[in-house]
Parts: structure tokens; sequence; C-alpha cells
């Protein structure tokens, strides 16, 4: 059970060039720095962070994410500081640009769930996406 679900995972885990561990609940964990910038103007950090649970029993697959933005760095078009974009809320989806001096980064907030959605399907388990990787 959870084949596709596991291979998705580990996709997901290489494109993102994330950590991954097992929690002792049982839970796939990983962690990815997206922007890990440092200049005379600020620095600036973006993390992506994912929980997986599968459920043989009860054919359940919970997925939950996050992106966190911490740190202070001169945008293109502005100053942007402090923390923003944590757990965003709902299903994510859509695309996420931003460029500063010294740093820039795209990514595409829907593709790991969408991606364990879809592998959940092919495995023939129910998906539950949570707000926020701790709540999964």
């Amino acid at each position: 059970m959870g084949d596709q679900v596991a291979r998705a995972w580990y996709e997901i885990v290489e494109e993102y060039h994330a950590k991954t561990w097992s929690d002792p609940d049982g839970a796939w964990v990983m962690e990815a720095v997206l922007v890990d910038a440092k200049s005379m103007l600020g620095k600036k950090r973006v993390t992506y962070s994912a929980r997986l649970r599968i459920d043989d029993a009860s054919k359940q697959v919970r997925f939950g994410d996050a992106l966190a933005e911490t740190g202070v760095a001169l945008a293109m078009s502005g100053a942007s500081s402090g923390t923003s974009r944590q757990g965003f809320g709902g299903a994510p989806h859509g695309r996420i640009k931003e460029k500063g001096i010294g740093w820039s980064f795209e990514f595409d907030r829907g593709r790991a769930p969408d991606a364990i959605a879809a592998a959940a399907a092919v495995d023939g388990c129910a998906f539950d996406y949570v707000v926020g990787p701790s709540r999964v």
C-alpha cells in the first residue's frame, strides 16, 4: 500500500533538494531551503516543509505543508520584511515568483500536494490535505 505515494514523495524530495526523515510517530517529514540569501542590504530565508502520513488500515493519505519566509531583504520592487505566507490556508495552488538583490526564486505551490493526491488515487487511497505540516 502506498507505493505510488512513496515514489511521488521521493521525487519531490529530490526535486527540492530536501532533507527527509521519519518521525517516531511514523510520519514522513521533509524540509527544503528555497532561498538563503545574505547581503549588505539584508537577509532572506524561504523554507518549504511538509509531512506525510499513510494509514494502510484506513487507506488514508494525509499531507500538510507550509512555506515560511523570514528575514529582511530589499526586493527589486521595494522592501519586504518579517514572516509572511506562513501556511497559506486552503488548498495551495499557483506560482510564487520573487526576485531581490542577489536572490530570486520561483515555486509552484501546488506541485507537491497535487503529486501526492494523484499518487494516492492510483494507490486507491483517500487524500486529505491539511494546512500546516504539524497537523498531519
